[in-house]
């Protein structure tokens, strides 16, 4: 399915999990966060095969903005991004809140106006991965901002990352209390 207009669920207490969709040419993002594509929920959010690209306006236009951080230390909900991509848009391609893991694969955030990923998992009460191994993950050509930027208390796990030609840096890491192992 191929949409032109914002896609949000906010305010959800369930697991979300798209498949198969693109969000491209959008010139108005969601009423909070201004993205494309906008999931707020307290639990589990799965995207496989999303594709949120040139998505721009009078406004800035952010790709995707993720946010399963939740009050409530014991309600913990994963992010994982699967073959995906986050190309072209007006700001930030990817952005990613939780208090869980976070786990991207084979994900493109390319060609965006104000920085490419942001994956932050730091206020988790205990220590959560973030890792980034399978298959091609590019981070370049992001402007005005860091390529991928990870703020994380758990593991951070990189491996098969190119980051080149960003505003910022390439990668950017801020492991406050975990390790990182970069492969």
């Amino acid at each position: 399915s191929v949409f032109d207009q914002s896609l949000s669920i906010t305010n959800w207490n369930g697991d979300i999990t798209l498949s198969d969709i693109t969000l491209t040419g959008v010139t108005l993002g969601s009423t909070s966060h201004n993205a494309a594509l906008n999931l707020q929920t307290t639990k589990k959010i799965t995207l496989t095969n999303v594709k949120v690209n040139s998505n721009s306006g009078a406004g800035t236009v952010n790709g995707a903005y993720l946010d399963n951080e939740d009050a409530d230390p014991l309600v913990i909900g994963n992010v994982s991004i699967t073959n995906s991509t986050f190309n072209d848009n007006k700001n930030r391609g990817l952005q990613v809140f939780s208090e869980g893991t976070i786990t991207l694969a084979n994900v493109l955030v390319n060609g965006n106006d104000a920085g490419g990923a942001y994956l932050n998992n730091s206020t988790a009460v205990t220590a959560k991965a973030v890792t980034i191994t399978t298959g091609t993950n590019e981070f370049s050509n992001n402007l005005g901002g860091d390529g991928l930027n990870i703020s994380s208390k758990g593991a951070i796990t990189l491996k098969d990352i190119t980051a080149n030609s960003n505003g910022g840096d390439g990668i950017h890491l801020n492991n406050r209390f975990g390790s990182a192992v970069v492969g």
